[in-house]
Parts: structure tokens; sequence; C-alpha cells
């Protein structure tokens, strides 16, 4: 069998690496600036780790009293479904600007180049961002008087783990491997202590963990945690990211449906992204809310009895501890080092078969097996004003107080 492939349907690159080309300031500016590089700003793509990184950007933004820039790579700045972002600019990469806070959009990279000032200090958040930024700060150390300035590499989940093995696997892999000094700035002690087992090493290396957002908080004090819980089940439900596993959260309900005589009695919310509303049989509908405010968030959570948010990575996942802090009785899935039995009102699945996961969801539903942790992100103490504290401590180590 001789196969013949068309060229042009043949995939010859990775867009997302396309490089970003550099040129140096015309202008005499020692200014201290943070970038950060982002995917997007909109709307649409805003959710929690986006989110987390540039309330990380503008704190430490404001802690230095320094300019600032945010480099968008992914998804073209649109003004009308942005994101709020106060006082920043939209600038074209030919501009010669002065303004202190500046967006820019690097999607399209042809015929493009990106100012770069010695005292820039830039943060990537993903792994194809450090993968651009590392040949950029290569330029900038031999450029700028041999410096050898840090790349902080935010790092939000094990990330060559959103792909098979393959070209993007090992790219995503080598960022964790780079020959620029690279500063690991983890989102939790257990996605930090995995890589430490993987034995990645990184020139210094903090981490933050998960606390519940604080506008979540305020309606948790005000709430009556003795309302009984209606028959429900919310899901977090994302079909375009893979390990959310909505598959399996799907064949796992069709499995329940059929098992439990009265599921035709219990509502089923998904929440995340939107999508059409899912009949599973037996009379059960999966019913697609999106994205939520979180005035709405809050007051689902408030009624709902039992919650399903998978995470096949070793990050925990907020969803899954935001629920069981609601009062949630909250599966959840095990994961290499992540195990989240400790914290209340969790039931954390060594066994992620759809079968194991059904069983598990009809004992829930019947109260037979209840979460018996005692952790409680309520309670606990941030440690990221400690990592914006670290950072900050490094770059005036390196830059000085320029």
């Amino acid at each position: 069998l001789i196969l013949r492939v068309r060229r042009n349907m043949i995939v010859t690159d990775v867009p997302e690496v396309r490089p970003i080309q550099v040129r140096k300031t015309s202008e005499k500016n020692d200014h201290l600036r943070l970038n950060i590089v982002v995917p997007s700003v909109q709307l649409r793509d805003v959710f929690g780790g986006i989110s987390t990184a540039l309330s990380f950007f503008q704190n430490l933004t404001d802690k230095l009293k320094c300019d600032s820039r945010i480099i968008v790579i992914d998804r073209e700045i649109e003004k009308r479904d942005m994101i709020s972002l106060e006082g920043y600019q939209i600038i074209d990469w030919k501009e010669k600007s002065d303004a202190t806070k500046q967006l820019v959009d690097f999607t399209i990279r042809q015929r493009k180049t990106l100012v770069v000032r010695e005292s820039d200090v830039f943060i990537a958040t993903s792994w194809w961002s450090a993968y651009i930024l590392e040949p950029i700060i290569g330029w900038q150390n031999k450029n700028y008087s041999n410096q050898n300035r840090s790349l902080f590499y935010f790092i939000q989940d094990y990330e060559p783990g959103f792909y098979p093995w393959s070209s993007k696997y090992v790219m995503a892999e080598s960022t964790y491997k780079m020959e620029i000094p690279t500063i690991g700035i983890f989102n939790s002690k257990l996605l930090y202590e995995f890589f430490l087992e993987k034995g990645y090493c990184f020139k210094k290396a903090w981490y933050f963990d998960p606390v519940l957002n604080e506008d979540l908080k305020c309606f948790l004090d005000r709430a009556d945690l003795s309302v009984p819980r209606k028959k429900q089940i919310i899901i977090y439900g994302r079909p375009n990211t893979s390990r959310n596993a909505f598959e399996l959260i799907m064949e796992s309900l069709r499995i329940w449906g059929e098992k439990e005589k009265n599921a035709k009695d219990w509502e089923i919310y998904s929440l995340g992204e939107k999508f059409p509303d899912i009949k599973i049989g037996n009379g059960v509908v999966i019913k697609s809310l999106g994205k939520l405010t979180l005035e709405e968030y809050a007051k689902i959570m408030l009624e709902t009895k039992v919650g399903i948010s998978l995470m096949i990575s070793p990050h925990p996942s907020y969803p899954p501890l935001e629920m069981s802090t609601f009062g949630i009785q909250t599966i959840t899935n095990c994961f290499e080092n992540k195990n989240l039995n400790d914290y209340k009102n969790i039931i954390c699945l060594e066994n992620c078969s759809s079968n194991s996961l059904a069983d598990m969801i009809y004992n829930v539903c019947h109260e037979k097996i209840k979460g018996t942790g005692e952790k409680d992100i309520f309670k606990c103490n941030s440690s990221f004003s400690d990592v914006i504290e670290a950072s900050y401590n490094e770059i005036l180590l390196e830059y000085g107080n320029q």
C-alpha cells in the first residue's frame, strides 16, 4: 500500500513558536520594565491560568514601581472583548512610545521587531512563550554589556503532558532545560515537588499554594451552610481541554444514569466551556452553563450536593478545591504525587476508570461515602505574596535600582 499525501496537508512547523525578532531601543532608556508574554487578553480566553499570571505580574509591577508591557502572542487584541487592563495603551510595534504601561500585539510576527531594553525583565507563562523568549534573552545578554539576565518562568502545569509523545511534547519539555538562567515560579507545592522528582533544575525555584478567591470568600462568609442541598451535580466540563477528561466524565455519568433508578430526579450542570446540552439516557440531561460570574458560581455551589472535577496532571486544579470548600462532596482524581484526600469534602480516586467513577458518583449521591479530610483552602494563608517578594528581591539583585 502506497500512501500519497499532498504536500500542503503535511504539518511542517509549530506555529506557536514562530520567533519574535528584536531590535535595540534607539533612545537611551534605563527604566526597569517588566514584560509578560501571554496567549491572549480576550475575555473568552482568560480563565484561571492567565488571570493568576497577570495578577502576579501586576502585583510585582506595583511593588517595583516600574514600567510594564504585556506582549500577546496567540489571539489578536480586540478592544471590545478585552479584560480590564487599567492604564494600558495598545502600542503598535513600530511606535517609539514612552508609555509606562504598554500592550503589544505579536500574534502576527512577520516583518515585525520587538524593542528590547537592557533593563527589560521577561516573564513566560507557557512553554511556547518560554521557547520564544529563550533566544530573546540570549540576544539581550549578548548585546547589552554581556549581562546574564534570568527568565522568570511562571509554571502552572507540566505542559508536555498536553500532548502525546511528539514534537510539541519534546519542545515543551526542553523549556525546563534551557541554557539561559531560569527562575521557576510554580503554582502549587504539588507541582513543584513533581518537577523535583523528575530531576529538573532551575537557577532558583519558588511555589505558592492555591487559596480561595477573595470574592468567593465573601460569598462563603455570608452563606448559610445549614440550608439543605438540592439533588444536583455540577461538573467542570471542558470538552476542548483533554486534561479535564470530559469524555470520561460523560461516560461515567451514562453508566451512573443506568444504575441510578431515580437519575431523572437529579439536575446535572456543566461549568467551564459552553456547549450544547447533552442527553445521556434515562431522562438525564447535562445542561451546559459555560463560564459563570463569580456570584453565579458561588450561588450554584452553595445549593449543590455533588461535584465532579478531574485534572489529569500533577496540578491540584482550583475547581475541586473551590467546590469542596463550598461544602460540596467533590470527586476528583489522583495523579503521580497528587492526592487531595487530605482536603475536606474531597474523594480522590486512584483508579479512574469510567466504572469506578460511576460507582463513586452513585455512592456519593446516596451518602454512602464522604470526604474525610480536614484541610481547607478557605483557611489557608497565601504564599503568593512571598513569591512576589522573592521575585522583587531577585530583580533588584540582577538589575539594581534602575
